[in-house]
Order: C-alpha cells, then sequence, then structure tokens
C-alpha cells in the first residue's frame, strides 16, 4: 500500500512539473526525449528510423528554443501573437533551407505536421478575434507560397529541361496542343480535330471546355507581346504551360480561406487553406 501511494505522490509530482512548463519548455522536453531515443535507435543499427526521429527532434528543439525566447522578452498579452508570427517566419526559413538541412520531402512533411504545434491553440483564437486583417493576409500568402513551392521547387528537375518540358501523362500534352493551335489562330479555337479519334479514323469533335485553354492562350498572348510564337518559342510557351496549373492550384487557398470564413469564421477558412494547400494535385 506504501509502495502504491508512493507512486502514485511521484507520478503526481511529475505530472505538475510538467504542466508547470511553458509551452517553450515543453517543446524542448519532447525535442530531449526524441533526442535520446534516436540514440537507442542508433545504437540499435536503425539508422533510418533515427534520421526520421531525429527531423522532428529538430524541429522542436528550435520552436521551443524560440518560444523560450518569446516568453522572456514578450509582454504577457502580446506572447501569444508574436510567438504565432515568429514560428510562421522559422517555419518559412526551414523550408528555404530544406534543400541543405535535410531534404525537401521530409521537410514538407515536418512543416505540415508541425505548423499546429508551432502556433499555440489561443493564437487561433485571436486570430478569429482581431480586427487586424494584416496577420491574416500575411499567414495567406506564407500558404500561397507553402503550396507553389509543393507543387514547383518539389518536381522542377523532373519537368525542366535543358531542351523541352516534360509534361506528365497524355492530357497536358493535348491541352498544349490546344493552346498552340490556338495561338497560331489566336483567338480562335478548333471545334475539330482530326488527331482526336483513330477508331473510326477522321478525328472527332472537341469536347474539352475551353476556358482552361483559352485563359492560358490569352495569357501566354499577352507575355508573348501578341506573338508569342517568334517572341517565346516553343519551350517558353512550354514553360509558361507547366507553370500555368500550379499558379492556378495555389490561388486556390484563397477562395477555400473565404469559403471557409464565411460558412465558420477565420480558423476554419485559414485550416482549409492549409489543408488544400499540401493535398496531391
Amino acid at each position: 500500500m506504501r509502495t502504491n501511494s508512493a507512486h502514485k505522490e511521484y507520478g503526481g509530482r511529475i505530472t505538475g512539473t510538467i504542466e508547470a512548463l511553458s509551452l517553450g519548455q515543453k517543446f524542448v522536453l519532447v525535442a530531449i526525449i526524441s533526442l535520446v531515443i534516436t540514440a537507442i535507435e542508433l545504437a540499435l543499427g536503425k539508422e533510418e528510423v533515427a534520421n526520421n526521429i531525429a527531423i522532428i527532434a529538430y524541429f522542436l528543439l528550435t520552436v521551443g528554443v524560440l518560444n523560450c525566447f518569446v516568453e522572456y522578452l514578450s509582454k504577457e498579452k502580446e506572447k501569444e501573437k508574436i510567438r504565432a508570427i515568429a514560428s510562421l517566419y522559422f517555419l518559412a526559413v526551414l523550408l528555404y533551407l530544406s534543400r541543405d538541412m535535410f531534404g525537401v520531402y521530409p521537410s514538407v512533411i515536418v512543416f505540415a505536421s508541425g505548423t499546429a504545434l508551432a502556433i499555440p491553440k489561443r493564437a487561433y483564437i485571436r486570430i478569429r478575434e482581431t480586427e487586424k486583417t494584416y496577420l491574416i493576409c500575411g499567414i495567406l500568402a506564407f500558404i500561397f507560397c507553402l503550396s507553389l513551392y509543393i507543387r514547383v521547387a518539389i518536381p522542377y528537375k523532373s519537368v525542366f529541361t535543358d531542351s523541352f518540358v516534360r509534361f506528365g501523362r497524355i492530357d497536358p500534352w493535348y491541352n498544349m496542343r490546344l493552346v498552340e493551335n490556338t495561338l497560331h489562330h489566336f483567338p480562335h479555337r478548333i471545334h475539330f480535330d482530326p488527331f482526336l479519334s483513330y477508331h473510326p479514323p477522321g478525328g472527332a469533335p472537341m469536347g474539352l471546355a475551353p476556358l482552361f485553354d483559352q485563359m492560358l492562350a490569352f495569357i501566354t498572348w499577352v507575355i508573348g507581346l501578341g506573338n508569342p510564337i517568334s517572341t517565346l518559342g516553343q519551350q517558353g510557351i512550354e514553360v509558361i504551360g507547366a507553370w500555368y496549373p500550379a499558379v492556378l492550384v495555389a490561388l486556390t487557398v484563397f477562395p477555400v480561406y473565404f469559403i471557409g470564413k464565411e460558412m465558420y469564421n477565420r480558423g476554419t477558412g485559414l485550416l482549409s487553406a492549409a489543408l488544400i494547400a499540401i493535398l496531391p494535385g
């Protein structure tokens, strides 16, 4: 009985000590535990597992030190706002340095999983209630850049080569054919394509909606100063075609935010925008 009572008392002290820690100190504590686990995994010869845990540990340690610094310097009423802004800047730097630190894919995964940890719950509540829209605009701009980074920087080497642009699968190639044909006869678009059907031969009527291709053709026409075939050339047109869907998807975060905001609140809009930014596609 005495042993059980002593265990409960000891456990209560540990729990009380952890609860008394600030957010930054909790981050540092979890990071230290993760580093200990990393050392154990390395001793067992599991290097891949150890590397993955170390990535998360370094992330938590940096955010923890950042939060401790903010807690020490800032006033009580300003802690949550300053910590949220500082954490977002840290995450931006993390992505910027990802190639040199530990590779692109792990950094994006760590960023996606660590955003909620870096920004305390109270910060989301303050964001919803505050009238200062510049903070919302800054977060949305950051989410937009993240979405563009995932869709441009990560697959960049597999898409852009020295001689041509490597599109994926069938649809992008056919869309570029429609765009190039439209540029040759701007602003007119073909309504019947002899290459669209081989069985039976003779072609088929155009079944694709025109807005997507017409918008790309118009943008290319404007960038090419009214004569993109001569000013941009084949590769220039293809480069614009490769950037076009990535920018469109990244821009989706803004209407998604406003839909979430109108239906629920600002926090829901920001969360929806962040999720749409990291979804595949």
